[in-house]
């Protein structure tokens, strides 16, 4: 039921804009009751966001695994760029409404889901580096942040020229165009007929500011899950589970090193609640980010 509710949704969230769509047109939509919709989802902003962690997580399993150890020719690593682009902009033309819906709100002003998509939108760009990292090479390697950019803007772009304006081009002209563009500029990297306008500094700065973005984000979000069980309908379990596990949270990341088994286990467990899911979720992330920033 919560897949017919997330494809009710998003067709109206695509056809109307989700602040002009109402939650009982959803519930008409799929065929049921208002009740039985919030027996699934607590409100309208939780179903986009379901929307959006179902669809961006299929784009980024789309890239596959991290890019191969074994580097090859240039040539080898351009055909795997073009594999990954080909299994990419598949998943990503496939699902044309979620799309259209991604490129129509822009004016979505909730924090907490705006962290929420940005989080797993970074996932998909980290990736990006990634790729542009293994394809480049090592002599390549400085202009990885501005490869990145290009990619994410080419796909983007190209895509809604697909889709909003009904260019008749097919997947594998736009994967091969996508790829000679990437080996241009590539070259002229090369060359240095171009130079990279992201720094090294710049990344040194930003992995520097990461540590304190993400406490504050940290702490955000647990604000945020606490103001949300004080303003939904929940039972009395549910909000002592949660209430109980911010303590514990809130109690281990006072202490100079917070023990993140600890955390990371509170947090599985307001997991639990649906109306905080995603929040919980998405802050596990975040606890990742920390860990891997330390090794």
């Amino acid at each position: 039921m919560r897949e017919k509710i997330i494809q009710a949704a998003l067709k109206l969230f695509s056809e109307k804009g989700y602040h002009l769509t109402n939650v009982q047109e959803i519930a008409n939509c799929t065929g049921i009751a208002r009740g039985t919709l919030y027996t699934h989802f607590s409100s309208k902003k939780s179903i986009l966001v379901a929307i959006y962690e179902h669809y961006l997580d299929c784009l980024y399993k789309s890239l596959g695994k991290e890019p191969p150890h074994v580097k090859g020719t240039f040539d080898q690593r351009i055909d795997y760029l073009h594999g990954v682009l080909k299994s990419y902009l598949s998943v990503a033309l496939e699902h044309e409404d979620f799309l259209i819906m991604q490129m129509k709100e822009q004016n979505i002003n909730d924090e907490s889901v705006i962290g929420f998509i940005q989080d797993k939108r970074n996932k998909i760009y980290r990736r990006f580096q990634e790729l542009m990292k293994y394809v480049g090479g090592k002599e390549l390697n400085h202009c990885v942040l501005d490869m990145a950019i290009i990619l994410n803007s080419l796909i983007e772009e190209y895509s809604a020229v697909v889709i909003l304006d009904g260019a008749d081009i097919s997947i594998d002209d736009l994967v091969g165009f996508i790829s000679d563009t990437i080996v241009c500029v590539f070259n002229g990297f090369k060359s240095k007929e171009i130079e990279p306008i992201l720094s090294e500094n710049y990344l040194q700065r930003v992995e520097a500011n990461d540590k304190n973005i993400y406490i504050g984000e940290i702490y955000e979000k647990l604000c945020s899950i606490n103001k949300i069980i004080q303003s939904v309908y929940l039972s009395p379990d549910s909000i002592r589970e949660v209430e109980s596990s911010l303590i514990l949270i809130n109690s281990e990341m006072k202490k100079k090193n917070p023990d993140i088994i600890i955390v990371k286990g509170m947090l599985r467990n307001i997991a639990q609640v649906n109306e905080v899911k995603f929040i919980a979720e998405n802050l596990l992330e975040v606890f990742e980010k920390l860990e891997n920033n330390k090794r």
